[in-house]
């Protein structure tokens, strides 16, 4: 060999060593292939891209968690106004129920209050000790003429003869109905039969009655014309009062069927007690 490609042969081998030099140093310590270096290079490519991937993935589930979280918060908050809203609705119904049960009570007690109050007023204008020579009350007779929705309640075993406006007292009087007398079934029943009736035509100042040996003053028929009659207290043939019959009006049933009343409160009936006023009679 000459020394020209002695030469040449040096200069190749000192150009590899140099590159092999450079290589090491780029791509770290020691000589390593190229196509290693190129693969670690892809490698840490695919890593980076993992990483990104994965920091993607755990940000849209936190992200999602976020939302989760944000819509469970609105569910509670509008579950929570529902819960308020319907809590609110009961607590209003209730409020209305006790308001209209207040008011309820309050009428009940109201119309308690005006019904004692009515007995209590009827009961202190009642005249006592009773006196059939008298008014039954100590105030004055109403105007049986502009008297609405007029009728006479009569209460046997009461005792009491009541002038009606619909369904108010306006005037109680003391009577006494008929007697109890046993009939063909051996019951107890009064002379005065019950029933609704009619005030008739027929009316008078005085009549006496021979087959019951008296009679009375101021009457008024209600039953079978002339028959059964609203009259004062009874009367001997000479038209005198009989005291003794007189003393039971208010206090038991007395007449023969009739209803005995005050002589002032018959004398009222006859003058004022329109023809066909409704007459109902009660045992009670």
């Amino acid at each position: 060999m000459t020394a020209k490609k002695v030469w040449a042969t040096i200069a190749v081998i000192v150009v590899l060593a140099l590159t092999g030099v450079c290589i090491s140093s780029a791509f770290g310590a020691g000589p390593q292939p190229l196509v290693r270096l190129f693969h670690g290079q892809t490698s840490q490519a695919a890593s980076a891209k993992s990483a990104s991937k994965s920091a993607s993935s755990q940000a849209a589930s936190s992200r999602a968690e976020s939302a989760g979280r944000r819509g469970a918060k609105d569910s509670g908050r509008a579950s929570g106004a529902a819960g308020k809203k319907a809590s609110g609705a009961a607590s209003s119904r209730d409020a209305q129920a006790r308001t209209e049960k207040t008011a309820a009570d309050g009428a009940d007690k109201d119309q308690t209050n005006k019904g004692t109050k009515e007995t209590t007023q009827a009961a202190s204008v009642m005249r006592t000790p009773i006196d059939w020579r008298k008014p039954s009350q100590t105030t004055a007779y109403p105007t049986l003429s502009q008297v609405k929705n007029l009728w006479i309640r009569v209460s046997i075993d009461g005792n009491r003869t009541y002038v009606m406006s619909g369904d108010r007292v306006i005037y109680t009087m003391y009577s006494s109905a008929g007697e109890y007398e046993r009939n063909a079934s051996g019951q107890l029943v009064s002379d005065t039969p019950t029933g609704v009736f009619h005030v008739e035509h027929e009316r008078g100042t005085h009549f006496y009655s021979q087959m019951s040996g008296e009679g009375a003053n101021w009457w008024v028929s209600w039953k079978d014309h002339g028959i059964y009659l609203f009259h004062s207290v009874p009367v001997d043939i000479n038209g005198n009062y009989e005291t003794a019959e007189a003393d039971k009006l208010g206090k038991e049933p007395a007449s023969h069927g009739c209803i005995r009343l005050s002589v002032p409160d018959a004398k009222w009936l006859y003058e004022q007690l329109p023809y066909g006023t409704k007459v109902v009679v009660e045992k009670k």
